[in-house]
């Protein structure tokens, strides 16, 4: 039924169901909501958003610029930094973090020079800890006189 573009509205959603979300004049429209959609489609799908950037920052570069549309700007105009935080938490395919991969320069089969992600070294392998001595039988603790007089 997709291949030949039919919406019944049960089976496959009709496309106004899908814009809804990103309808402003809609009854159930969250900008915050919308924009992290938003943000998302357009970062994941232009791969120099992404270069040498960790998913969190190519997400709140693209919020910055597109803050006005979606009322994350303050009284003063300025990007509202605490609502762009909250949207990059709900966007973020990689909210466990580290370091961003290093863009390596790779040449193409066209003979033009093209970007790539450096593959992550491996982890260094642990070395053997010295040998540990043979424990020794634990030592009796030390008696001592059991003192009758309590002082009060």
């Amino acid at each position: 039924m997709r291949a030949r573009n039919f919406a019944d509205g049960f089976f496959i959603p009709s496309q106004d169901e899908v814009d809804s979300l990103a309808n402003p004049a809609g009854e159930f429209y969250a900008p915050k909501l919308a924009a992290a959609v938003r943000a998302w489609h357009e970062v994941t799908a232009d791969p120099e958003a992404l270069n040498g950037k960790t998913p969190k920052k190519a997400l709140e570069i693209w919020l910055r610029k597109h803050a006005n549309e979606y009322g994350l700007t303050a009284k003063d105009g300025n990007p509202n930094e605490l609502g762009i935080e909250e949207v990059c938490k709900v966007a973020n395919w990689k909210p466990t973090g580290g370091a961003s991969p290093t863009p390596v320069l790779l040449a193409s089969k066209e003979g033009k020079a093209t970007w790539s992600r450096k593959d992550r070294p491996k982890p260094p392998t642990p070395r053997a800890l010295p040998p540990t001595p043979q424990a020794l039988p634990p030592t009796p603790p030390a008696q001592t006189p059991i003192d009758d007089d309590i002082p009060f």
